[in-house]
């Protein structure tokens, strides 16, 4: 009887052994194909993308660091859009030498994306290269507007939840994008006066980032 009852003792044991090592081993075969990493970075997204560009509440700007950091590891390779994102959410906190690297990144990933240029100028600006600066927003004027706005409403996880959110939606997107034109001709000009040592008038508000 008691060698019985071992014997069923050590079946369980094995069972609930054998179990323990499909449901780890499934967990860590999940995560490998991103298929876990994919549910906790739904969990991690904020329902509406407004506070990406209308709040610089550091709660927020940390809850979309977390988030992109997150996409970075997963969709760095298939969305080099991210990259535009990541960078946007370190000017917003301040570290300018990161957005940098991150845009520079984005440009290298996609070097027609218009935005990229527009905010890595500004970007510069803010640090005081000029020349450089002045370079990469000519470079931005110079790009098909069509690409832009096509690469925009193509990219359905990350750039069109902003579009919906921040902007208004897809009817109001050009007419974004035409500001961000304007701004940068405008800051093209005036850097163009601060290089060669003209007189410039004052720039009325601070050059600033779209949100791509």
């Amino acid at each position: 009887m008691h060698t019985k009852i071992s014997h069923t003792a050590l079946h369980l044991f094995i069972s609930l052994f054998i179990s323990f090592v499909f449901i780890v081993l499934g967990k860590w075969i999940f995560s490998e194909w991103g298929v876990v990493e994919r549910t906790a970075l739904d969990r991690l997204r904020p329902e509406t993308f407004k506070h990406l560009c209308q709040d610089s509440s550091l709660n927020f700007i940390k809850l979309y660091d977390i988030y992109f950091a997150r996409v970075e590891k997963l969709m760095g390779e298939k969305y080099p859009e991210i990259y535009g994102l990541l960078g946007y959410v370190a000017f917003k906190k301040g570290k300018y030498e990161a957005a940098a690297s991150y845009y520079k990144t984005a440009l290298e990933r996609n070097h027609a994306f218009a935005p990229s240029f527009s905010n890595l100028g500004v970007i510069y600006y803010r640090q005081g290269l000029y020349t450089e600066s002045f370079k990469l927003l000519q470079n931005s004027l110079m790009l098909d507007f069509k690409y832009s706005f096509e690469t925009i409403i193509s990219s359905k996880r990350i750039y069109v939840p902003i579009v919906i959110n921040c902007i208004g939606g897809a009817e109001k997107l050009p007419d974004y994008l035409r500001s961000m034109q304007f701004e940068a001709m405008r800051l093209s000009l005036f850097l163009q006066k601060r290089i060669h040592n003209e007189e410039a008038a004052p720039l009325t508000q601070e050059p600033n980032l779209i949100c791509f």
